[in-house]
């Protein structure tokens, strides 16, 4: 099975980090050189990008390091599709494998043949998260390796958003879906929209094969974040409907904090 380990050349500490935890487990990998968008020209970057699309799908235009992930990703998806192989793990470099991550690469190489031709996408990370508290998972439909380790649908419109790009096995054919767009229309991980998209499913791992770091606000992605949410628009369309866009996803996420989370719980077993 493919493993490709998303890392940014200069971030050389980290991509020793999971190099070794990888070698420790006597796993093949490809290291992938993230795009820098720091060492990129803003043209070239935004000429990957259909901005009218992206404030449409998040209210606002994608800060650099976004696009420079997003492109990252797409880069990994192609190298699936043209290997031939039957999907891939994809990691990013600050990832911590947990003894699960055996189990799950094992699933995986089983059943990788089987599900190629399925657009669905096994989150390995979403639940190492903070945000994975508001999450309300399915019993039935589970799809399980040994007694150990479980994947489930998160409940459609019940459940929150999953974010993060940290670590996930990805069909062949969810590759070929997410390259469908000819441009980048939102962030990496907004998953809700693919699925929407392609009528792909998305899956998560319980318990976590790997964990992420919570702490991120110093990362160049979040800090550019940031700055992006608060930048003027250029025009007034884009501040409608960039405005638009931030009360529906607050009203939404206040429905989770005050109402769901309180109604429901993680389901684990």
């Amino acid at each position: 099975m493919n493993i490709f380990v998303i890392s940014l050349k200069r971030a050389a500490e980290r991509r020793k980090k999971i190099v070794s935890q990888l070698n420790e487990k006597s796993c093949a990998y490809t290291v992938i050189d993230a795009v820098d968008s720091a060492a990129c020209e803003p043209e070239y970057l935004l000429s990957h990008v259909d901005q009218a699309a992206v404030i449409r799908n998040i209210g606002r235009p994608l800060a650099g390091p976004e696009i420079g992930c997003a492109l990252s990703h797409r880069m990994a998806y192609k190298m699936i599709i043209d290997s031939g192989s039957h999907g891939a793990l994809i990691l990013e470099d600050d990832v911590t494998l947990t003894p699960k991550f055996e189990m799950a690469l094992s699933y995986f190489s089983q059943v990788g043949h089987q599900i190629e031709i399925r657009p669905e996408v096994y989150h390995f990370g979403a639940l190492s998260r903070p945000y994975a508290r508001n999450l309300v998972l399915r019993r039935r439909g589970a799809k399980s390796e040994g007694s150990g380790l479980c994947f489930r649908e998160p409940v459609d419109r019940f459940s929150s958003e999953v974010w993060g790009t940290c670590g996930y096995y990805i069909t062949k054919r969810a590759a070929e879906c997410m390259l469908e767009p000819g441009k980048i229309v939102s962030v990496a991980d907004h998953w809700s929209l693919w699925m929407k998209r392609s009528n792909g499913k998305l899956y998560v791992a319980i318990p976590p094969p790997i964990l992420h770091p919570e702490e991120l606000s110093l990362s160049d992605i979040e800090k550019s974040r940031y700055i992006a949410r608060n930048q003027e628009y250029k025009s007034s369309h884009q501040m409608i409907a960039g405005f638009y866009s931030r009360v529906v996803f607050r009203l939404r996420a206040k429905l989770m904090i005050y109402v769901i989370r309180p109604l429901a719980r993680i389901v684990y077993e």
